[in-house]
């Protein structure tokens, strides 16, 4: 059965067209890992969510110049119900849970957001973000992140690896460590090596953003329970399996040629991806090491 939402597919271009100069409008620049992103709307809800959530990567709008995203409220009374997490993907548009979206132009994209809660705008990001991401060799990472002394430790996984728990073993055990995300990271490969920053997506330790941070990458792991804590080296190609599977994209053959590529430039870069083997308990936390290695 087709699903109703794509008649609101069939309709966002011209809602998206209708924007003029008249409107009472609401814009904003965004800015994670140098994608810089030009947001307008008419929605006072959406308005109050990107300047609260995003205040500390809110940047000017007029520096936004690659990619404008125009969003609206949805209807209150629509069923935007569905147990399918992944994107459905028609053409140059998209439509998950609770949102539904669509490219206008090659640098134009508007959305159409649930009325009733916030997640629609962070899962809207995770369908535009990838492809820009990837222009600057960088990946959105189904991932968590900790920060201690200036060095990231990103963890990755499927659902149920252990993101989430890790993080918050790390940081009870260990106050000077500083969480960036346990759901999602992004990592950047630089002429300087590997870098994990903070991605603002409405998930993590708390329902706050989180610190926008960056810090060269010291750790690189993919996550295993265990009944005991080891690191063990992995095979470069193996390395970078595991990693595409954890990069988000709306479509896994959008790209996947350079996705690979990357990965495969992640898994070769210090300090490389490792398998940690961990118990639900702190203790694996003190075989990681802390100093960065160049």
């Amino acid at each position: 059965m087709r699903d109703p939402r794509w008649g609101l597919y069939e309709t966002l271009i011209s809602r998206v067209e209708a924007v003029g100069p008249t409107s009472e409008i609401h814009e904003f620049g965004i800015e994670l890992c140098d994608v810089r992103l030009r947001i307008i709307t008419q929605s006072a809800r959406i308005a109050s969510r990107v300047r609260d959530y995003f205040r500390a990567y809110l940047i000017a709008p007029d520096q936004c110049t690659e990619v404008e995203a125009r969003l609206f409220d949805g209807p209150v009374d629509f069923n935007w119900e569905r147990e399918d997490p992944e994107f459905e993907i028609l053409d140059d548009g998209a439509i998950q849970r609770d949102f539904v979206a669509r490219w206008a132009t090659h640098n134009r994209a508007g959305a159409v957001l649930a009325g009733d809660n916030d997640d629609g705008l962070h899962n809207f990001l995770r369908w535009i973000l990838p492809p820009l991401l990837l222009k600057r060799d960088a990946l959105l990472l189904h991932g968590a992140a900790v920060i201690r002394d200036g060095v990231g430790h990103v963890f990755f996984g499927p659902s149920g690896a252990g993101k989430s728990t890790t993080v918050s073993l790390i940081t009870e055990h260990d106050r000077t460590s500083l969480p960036i995300g346990d759901d999602a990271v992004i990592v950047r490969l630089a002429a300087d090596g590997a870098w994990v920053h903070a991605a603002p997506l409405g998930s993590g330790y708390t329902r706050d953003a989180p610190p926008k941070m960056s810090a060269p990458i010291r750790g690189f792991y993919r996550l295993r329970q265990s009944d005991e804590n080891a690191i063990t080296a992995i095979p470069k190609s193996q390395a970078a399996g595991e990693l595409i599977a954890s990069a988000m994209a709306a479509k896994f053959d959008e790209d996947a040629s350079e996705r690979l590529e990357l990965c495969l430039a992640f898994a070769g870069a210090r300090p490389g991806i490792h398998e940690l083997h961990f118990t639900k308990n702190p203790g694996f936390w003190d075989l990681l090491p802390r100093e960065i290695v160049r």
